[in-house]
Order: structure tokens, then C-alpha cells, then sequence
């Protein structure tokens, strides 16, 4: 008798395990991977020969609702595509996502890359690949992209921000 309570008890626990696994709240958001809360800033630094401040240099903090938006939409929707031969890179970009979760912030990061045609590409980083340099010269392009990986970039059309 007491074997078959067990097993009953057992076939219960799989039967709530399969129903809580199955129902609506129990969906991912694998598409996005970005906080659940609302996107507020952005801010993008350039990688500059011509400064004397650590790199990147923070160039434009953007907090206009309509930009913001357009510029998630933007990190969407580009096609995969090969990055450039290193030697044709013109610009190099950290893009910050930051979004207002409760009474925290967290932040998404992408580096953008301009070649030499004003084409963008574009790819979504680990905050531990950026790098931080205290001179930049173009010949460290490499070691930045290295970092960030030469693979699964995406090709985007112009950002609202005139990157290129």
C-alpha cells in the first residue's frame, strides 16, 4: 500500500512539473536577452588617435525616447555578415544600452565597426571583452576585435546616430 501512495505522490510531483513547465509564464526571451526593464540611456564612445583621454571617449549620451527606440530597433535588424579585413576598418565603436530595472541599472553592450565604404557592422558583447586602452593607434584594431571575436557580426544599415 505504501508503495503505491509513493508512486502515486511520484506521478503527481512529474504532472505539476509538467504542467509548470508547459504554462505561459514559463516562456524565455531568448530572441533579446536584454533587461526586462526600460531602455533610458545610451551612450557611445569612439575609439580617437587623436585625443589624449582613455579610450573609448565618450562622444554622445543619448536619452530621446524616439531615438532610443529607433535605436533598439536598429540592433535588430541587420543581416549576418563577414567583418572587413582589419586593414579596411575605419572607426571602431562601444555602444552602452542602459535600462532602468526597479531601482537598478544594467547595461547591454555592442561594438560597432565603419569600413572604409561607410558600411556598419555590428555585435553584441560581454561587458568583460571591452577593452579599455589608455592611447589608441589603428594598428591596436586588431587586438580589439580579437577580444570581441571576428565572428557572428551583423551587417546594419546607417545608425540614427551618423556613425559613419
Amino acid at each position: 500500500m505504501i508503495k503505491i501512495r509513493g508512486g502515486k505522490i511520484i506521478l503527481y510531483l512529474i504532472f505539476l512539473l509538467l504542467v509548470t513547465a508547459c504554462s505561459e509564464g514559463a516562456k524565455v526571451n531568448v530572441e533579446s536577452n536584454n533587461p526586462s526593464g526600460d531602455l533610458s540611456l545610451i551612450n557611445i564612445s569612439l575609439y580617437r588617435s587623436d585625443s589624449h583621454k582613455v579610450q573609448p571617449e565618450l562622444i554622445i549620451a543619448e536619452s530621446d525616447p524616439l531615438k532610443l527606440n529607433s535605436a533598439e530597433e536598429w540592433t535588430k535588424s541587420g543581416t549576418p555578415e563577414a567583418l572587413p579585413r582589419i586593414k579596411n576598418i575605419e572607426k571602431i565603436y562601444l555602444i552602452q544600452f542602459q535600462y532602468s530595472v526597479n531601482t537598478t541599472t544594467e547595461s547591454v553592450y555592442y561594438i560597432c565597426v565603419t569600413d572604409k565604404n561607410k558600411n556598419e557592422y555590428l555585435k553584441k558583447i560581454d561587458e568583460k571583452q571591452k577593452t579599455d586602452l589608455d592611447v589608441y593607434d589603428p594598428t591596436r584594431n586588431e587586438l580589439i576585435l580579437k577580444k570581441v571575436g571576428m565572428n557572428d557580426w551583423l551587417k546594419v544599415t546607417p545608425s540614427i546616430f551618423s556613425l559613419s
